[in-house]
């Protein structure tokens, strides 16, 4: 399921089973806008609504403040017109509200994280909500102090507590965070990848809801106690305790398959695999996965990421264990089909993978060093002790082995977690933990 954009109505329905007000009634004719209007009182406020549409101001599609028929339906007319000028074909209609009262615009937000799950924010809204980027987030079904300590580390939440101006209704907003966290968090709507509430107006009794944006797509798949399968932990014990490796993609000295190639030298068994070279650093070098004298424990891929997911298919179908994927190029570049295949044929042959978009792994236990940073830098440290790290961030996993260098520490195991479509921290504690443990994001 690719995502998209939930409708309005759809939004509306939902959000308020949760006991979240969405404001407003959607049209799409001029005689339907006048009607709603009529109903709600003046004034009013007229919006376009289009998945095409990120900042409706940036295309001048909204119109405050219309205090009778007349302006209604000149903003109306105007809507269209602005519509049509930006190219924006998909219109799913125009939204009529109330005109909110004024007060401080906040911003509410919640999406669901492959290795955290569900995260919530809150923090400064608006306009402006990337430039001020003024937002605390927490994690799973949030409580009354969760929300308070959020709002503590953010400028809005001084603002709510009257900096210089009155006292709004934090209250208010405490609440609704908590009704956002627990939306999100239930099992009842996996679905649900995104959800966007901006701005909220917080007034000093109550807030005003008036612009949602919920993103659907297929459910994001993050770490539980019962995902801990034996099929992915023995997949896993085999990136970690592995015999034999073959490089996808491993090269001559200096280039990122070659520096692979050579730190991974203590494993038994390695199978350099490239198609266009004979022998390389020494070693005989196999044309593909289909040629290699026995199926490997473990695949490492560092080729580009459309063929990383043909190549690690056939891996898989030809009963390989366990993989490390260094390409990047997937979600984290807006590729997101390539990374769902990834996680389908993961699932499909109980294949687990680390990455893609890593660093890799080091275990000074079996000798596996599929880092492809010049050993000077990564491969002093090769005696194993119990210190054991998993980063997701590459740059502060490798300041973290420059460190233990510089204070003469060994290394037990080290892994880099990238974008953790496949296995996140909570599987690879068992296989990192030898003594003393430490994780950095």
């Amino acid at each position: 399921m690719n995502k998209f954009l939930m409708g309005f109505n759809q939004c509306k329905e939902l959000l308020g089973s949760y006991g979240i007000p969405l404001q407003g009634q959607l049209i799409t004719e001029l005689d339907d806008a006048l009607k709603v209007a009529d109903k709600l009182g003046y004034p009013v406020v007229l919006k376009a609504l289009s998945s095409q549409i990120i900042h409706k101001t940036d295309v001048d599609v909204v119109f405050l403040d219309l205090m009778d028929r007349d302006a209604v339906k000149k903003a109306y007319s105007q809507i269209i017109k602005n519509a049509e000028q930006a190219r924006i074909e998909k219109n799913a209609g125009i939204l009529v509200q109330t005109m909110a009262k004024t007060g401080f615009e906040l911003f509410i937000g919640a999406k669901q994280d492959p290795s955290f799950g569900p995260v919530t924010m809150v923090g400064h809204g608006g306009r402006f909500v990337e430039l001020f980027a003024d937002a605390a987030p927490g994690i799973g079904i949030l409580e009354r102090e969760d929300a308070l300590r959020m709002l503590s580390k953010t400028m809005a939440g001084r603002i709510l507590d009257g900096f210089r101006g009155p006292r709004l209704d934090k209250g208010s907003v405490i609440d609704l965070t908590l009704r956002v966290s627990r939306m999100m968090a239930v099992a009842e709507h996996p679905e649900i990848n995104e959800l966007d509430l901006n701005p909220v107006i917080v007034h000093e009794q109550g807030v005003s809801i008036v612009d949602c944006h919920l993103i659907q797509g297929d459910p994001i798949i993050y770490p539980r106690h019962t995902d801990l399968s034996k099929e992915k932990m023995k997949s896993l014990n085999s990136i970690f305790n592995p015999e034999s490796v073959a490089i996808v993609g491993a090269s001559r000295s200096g280039t990122m398959g070659g520096i692979i190639l050579k730190n991974c030298k203590r494993i038994k068994k390695v199978f350099p695999i490239n198609p266009h070279l004979k022998t390389v650093q020494g070693m005989r070098c196999y044309r593909s996965l289909s040629d290699l004298p026995e199926v490997p424990d473990v695949g490492v891929f560092a080729i580009n990421p459309e063929a990383t997911v043909k190549q690690f298919e056939e891996f898989c179908q030809i009963g390989g264990k366990g993989a490390i994927i260094f390409s990047d190029g997937f979600a984290e570049m807006g590729r997101h089909d390539l990374e769902e295949s990834l996680v389908r044929i993961s699932r499909k042959h109980n294949v687990a993978y680390i990455g893609p978009n890593c660093m890799g792994v080091i275990d000074n236990y079996s000798g596996l060093n599929t880092l492809f940073i010049p050993e000077q830098r990564t491969g002093s440290i090769t005696e194993p002790n119990g210190i054991g790290f998993i980063s997701q961030s590459g740059g502060v996993g490798l300041e973290l082995l420059e460190m233990l260098e510089a204070d003469n520490l060994d290394l037990g195991k080290w892994v880099s977690c990238g974008n953790a479509s496949s296995v996140g921290v909570p599987e690879r504690l068992p296989f990192t933990w030898k003594g003393l443990l430490m994780a950095s994001s």
